[in-house]
């Protein structure tokens, strides 16, 4: 984020060819509002409980649900440990090395329709078999076109050189059989969220792209900020975004935005819907620099609130929002959306996120507890929407 620094990344000259949207609007991101509300949820029962097993594991990184067990994906010890829906541990999956079952580094863990996909810290992707056997290693590469003098002397948006996989952002999320959706953000010192150049930024600049997993090339990036961050100015600690796919639809849903967009491979975003979380603090405090920005990151994150995931349940047809309401609340909010109609607002734990359903269950993952060396994990039922 500092603006004195910027990430450049050199890579072979390839081609773009995902058919994705072409997006060259210079206008604010303006699509039909669809919202509709009706209330059938008011409460719901939810359970605990922690992964067990002697195994040790250091309780950072990403709990997931896959078929009918949970895996937890474990960025400092760089492997992916199973659990059955109890909780109960079955096996560690893969580990630190250069073996045909290890990685050099783990940022995100992805289980694709028949093999699993992972992206460590340093650019690097593995594809692996449905047996957790090494296919491939690629190092990602941006295809960018120009020469680094170029794009530091005039950087545009539809220059892939300048853009970095956004690694604050941790999702990646699987769009067909040999591609995937991952974050992608620019830090040029020229285009950025500043300055005159800021309705470029926010209105222009990709936010997503295409990665290939067998050869990490990244065929094609899309994405733009909706109007709310013009309109706020300057809040670049809720620039983040948050999406999941299904059903050839993209689910987008902005930090600081209140709203849920709905984005067509072939035609782009078509329309948005949702509902503002309750009791949710964004009097959000504008800078005037990514500097002042950086300094204020961790405080204005637990100050305020935002909303920080989405996650669509394909087996039951559900859209969950999660968001944090800010510092002055002991609760998150989860959001129930069913055809783009809010039928819930709940109050959860702080630490609450919803990873996926397992027959009658949907699940959360919990407190990470790096301390008490513990991993906590939520279930919950709902009520059959048309019995209501």
């Amino acid at each position: 984020m500092k603006r004195t620094k910027i990430k450049w990344h050199i890579y072979i000259i390839g081609l773009i060819v995902f058919s994705f949207a072409c997006q060259k609007s210079t206008e604010p991101l303006i699509v039909k509002d669809i919202s509709k509300k009706n209330i059938l949820i008011n409460k719901i029962k939810i359970d605990s409980f922690y992964l067990k097993g002697e195994l040790f594991t250091s309780c950072v990184g990403e709990l997931k649900c896959h078929k009918n067990n949970l895996y937890f994906a474990d960025r400092m010890f760089c492997s992916v440990y199973e659990y059955d829906k109890n909780g109960k541990f079955i096996e560690k999956k893969i580990s630190r090395g250069k073996g045909p079952q290890e990685i050099w580094g783990l940022y995100y863990a992805l289980n694709l329709n028949k093999s699993y996909f992972v992206l460590d810290h340093s650019y690097n992707t593995f594809h692996f078999s449905n047996k957790w056997e090494k296919i491939n290693h690629a190092r990602i590469d941006f295809n960018r076109q120009k020469n680094l003098k170029e794009l530091r002397k005039n950087p545009k948006p539809n220059d892939p050189g300048i853009y970095e996989i956004g690694y604050f952002t941790k999702e990646i999320r699987q769009i067909d059989s040999t591609h995937v959706i991952v974050p992608v953000n620019t830090s040029h010192p020229d285009l950025n969220a500043y300055f005159s150049n800021c309705e470029t930024f926010y209105n222009e600049c990709y936010i997503l792209g295409i990665l290939n997993v067998t050869t990490g090339e990244i065929d094609s990036m899309f994405g733009r900020r909706p109007p709310v961050y013009l309109e706020k100015e300057n809040i670049p600690n809720f620039r983040f975004v948050h999406y999941d796919v299904a059903k050839n639809k993209i689910y987008i849903s902005y930090e600081a935005d209140s709203s849920i967009y709905v984005y067509e491979k072939e035609a782009g975003y078509q329309y948005k819907f949702g509902y503002k979380g309750i009791n949710m603090n964004t009097n959000y405090t504008t800078t005037q620099n990514f500097k002042t920005a950086e300094r204020n990151y961790f405080s204005d994150r637990k100050k305020f609130g935002y909303y920080h995931y989405v996650e669509f349940i394909e087996k039951t047809e559900l859209l969950f929002r999660g968001y944090k309401k800010g510092k002055h609340s002991n609760y998150s909010g989860l959001q129930i959306y069913q055809n783009n109609t809010l039928i819930a607002d709940l109050s959860v734990p702080k630490d609450f996120k919803v990873i996926g359903y397992i027959k009658p269950y949907y699940y959360a993952q919990g407190t990470l507890d790096e301390i008490n060396e513990k991993i906590q994990v939520y279930k919950f039922k709902l009520p059959k929407t048309d019995e209501l």
